[in-house]
């Protein structure tokens, strides 16, 4: 698996050490994920500690979810955590 990391502060730093730990490759760290060269993008995931902004062009893409997260549940379906 390889990452990119967007947003290189103090979680950035230490997010790329479990990383590191965890034998996960890092294919690239950035502070504009738009900047990302297409080709990475398509095999990695995307880590992101900035803002939402770069992220809302992507929102619509076939590849992500229709429906952005939310703690709301599907309407008969009951939630598996336990607080």
């Amino acid at each position: 698996m390889k990452a990119v990391i967007s947003g290189y502060g103090k979680m950035g730093h230490m997010i790329e050490g479990v990383l590191i730990k965890h034998g996960i490759e890092i294919a690239a760290i950035t502070e504009d994920v738009k900047s990302i060269d297409p080709e990475i993008a398509k095999e990695s995931v995307c880590i992101d500690f900035t803002t939402p902004t770069p992220f809302r062009p992507i929102m619509n893409s076939s590849r992500t979810t229709s429906r952005p997260w939310s703690w709301e549940l599907p309407a008969g379906r009951k939630s598996r955590l336990r607080w």
